[in-house]
């Protein structure tokens, strides 16, 4: 998709420039993003019209090649822009600049990380960041740590899923007592995972058209997890800087979006079968 390249290649000029500079392609992100998501929740409408009482199956009849598109793009720009709105765009818009990190790679968990552009996992840009020499080149100012790798099997995916909620029980409890900075780097620790853990589950069940339904709700359960904790990193990263006063405010914003998390999480496990 040449629209795809161009984004990414822009991404990669972007790396080379300053923080301010970063602002005015995230605001034109945003909107595209917003465009793109309408179109995919109507096009997912009509597929759920699609279906009829004695179906098994979606009636996807002409539609095949539009709807990978549609579900490319929908990744794409979840990966790609939400890791700019999740990972500082609204510390620049409240804040003058200052020394700070100005992105990290996912899986990056230093302190320094919470609340900044995450550069999202990705197998079109993977060449670029996969060693620390490629990374030196496309964007110096970052430090390397390694790309987070895709579970062995579906199964081990659901059962790291498992793990990681338990991890954001625990990430709730550090709220709750007021320990900001290890919440925050225990989002950072565990979203990586809980990506390519995601993606593959999805990927899984997509192939058989008798989990077909399963995959669309896993992959809406995922996608809304995902943004769920990535809005927790951006609070976490406001609390932090103390631009959310009380330490009681910042506590009930974080844990509002933490709820929805767990939510989520818990729909995300409910949609994948015991059998893989």
């Amino acid at each position: 998709d040449p629209f795809q390249s161009v984004i990414i290649l822009q991404i990669i000029a972007i790396m080379k420039l300053n923080k301010l500079t970063l602002l005015g392609y995230i605001m034109s992100s945003e909107a595209a993003l917003g465009f793109s998501s309408f179109n995919l929740k109507e096009s997912t409408e009509r597929r759920h019209i699609a279906m009829t009482p004695n179906s098994k199956q979606m009636d996807l009849s002409g539609d095949d090649e539009i709807t990978k598109n549609e579900k490319s793009r929908r990744r794409f720009f979840n990966d790609i822009i939400s890791g700019m709105v999740g990972g500082g765009a609204l510390n620049m818009l409240t804040s003058a600049p200052k020394p700070a990190e100005a992105a990290c790679l996912s899986g990056d968990d230093r302190p320094e990380c919470i609340g900044v552009y995450k550069v999202p996992i990705d197998d079109r840009i993977e060449s670029m960041i996969d060693t620390p020499e490629h990374l030196a080149t496309f964007a110096p100012d970052l430090k390397w740590v390694p790309i987070t790798p895709y579970p062995p099997s579906p199964q081990h995916a659901k059962e790291d899923l498992v793990t990681m909620e338990d991890r954001l029980q625990n990430i709730i409890a550090l709220v709750q007592k007021g320990d900001l900075n290890n919440a925050g780097t225990e989002i950072l620790s565990i979203v990586p995972r809980i990506t390519v853990d995601g993606r593959m589950l999805v990927s899984h069940l997509e192939k058989n058209d008798e989990t077909s339904m399963r995959a669309l709700r896993s992959e809406n359960a995922h996608q809304d997890l995902l943004s769920s904790l990535g809005s927790s990193d951006i609070v976490l990263g406001q609390a932090l800087a103390g631009r959310l006063g009380s330490i009681t405010v910042a506590q009930i914003q974080i844990l509002e979006e933490l709820k929805q998390a767990k939510i989520s999480m818990q729909e995300l496990l409910l949609a994948i079968p015991d059998n893989l």
